[in-house]
C-alpha cells in the first residue's frame, strides 16, 4: 500500500508544480483528500450492512437518502427559477447522472460485497492514474515523467497487494 501512496503523492507533486497558486491547489488536494477519506469511512462502516441487505438494496437505499438529501437542500436555499434550463442541458444531466454516478455506485458496491471493503479501497487508489490518463486524453493535459513514475508506483503497489 504504501507503494502505491507513493505515486499518489508523485502524480500530485506535478500539480504543485504546474499551477502558479500553491494555495488553490493545496486546498483542491487537501479537499479531494479529505473526499476520500471520509468515502473510505462510509465504505468501511457499511460494507457489512451492505452484505447483510444486498448489494442492490443497499445502494438503492444510499442513493434515494442522497437524492432527498438534495432535493431538501435546493428547495431550502436554491433559487428554483435555474431549475428552468434548455432540454439538451437536461439529457446531458441525466447522462451524467446515470454514467457517473448510478453505474458506479451499484458497481463500486457489488465490489465491495464481492471482495471486501479493504481490497475495494485499494483497488479505487488506481482513480488518479485513471484521472492522469483521461486528462491527458480528454483535455489535452500534458504528462510527465513523474506522473508517469507515479502511476507505476500506484499501479505495482495495487498489484502487489491484489496478489496476497
Amino acid at each position: 500500500m504504501a507503494i502505491a501512496y507513493v505515486g499518489i503523492v508523485f502524480v500530485f507533486y506535478h500539480e504543485l508544480q504546474f499551477h502558479q497558486s500553491l494555495s488553490n491547489t493545496a486546498i483542491g488536494g487537501l479537499l479531494v483528500f479529505a473526499s476520500a477519506v471520509s468515502y473510505a469511512f462510509f465504505v468501511v462502516m457499511t460494507s457489512e450492512k451492505a452484505k447483510q441487505v444486498g448489494s442492490l438494496t443497499f445502494t438503492t437505499y444510499c442513493m434515494l437518502s442522497a437524492s432527498v438529501g438534495v432535493i431538501v437542500h435546493n428547495v431550502v436555499f436554491a433559487d428554483l427559477n435555474a431549475l428552468v434550463q434548455p432540454a439538451p442541458v437536461y439529457w446531458l444531466t441525466f447522462g451524467l447522472a446515470i454514467f457517473s454516478t448510478v453505474i458506479p455506485s451499484f458497481l463500486m458496491n457489488k465490489g465491495i460485497a464481492s471482495i471486501g471493503a479493504s481490497k475495494a479501497s485499494i483497488m479505487g487508489s488506481i482513480g488518479p492514474v485513471v484521472t492522469v490518463f483521461f486528462g491527458a486524453w480528454f483535455l489535452d493535459e500534458v504528462i510527465n515523467a513523474t506522473q508517469l513514475i507515479g502511476a507505476a508506483l500506484i499501479i505495482g503497489g495495487v498489484s502487489l497487494v491484489g496478489r496476497k
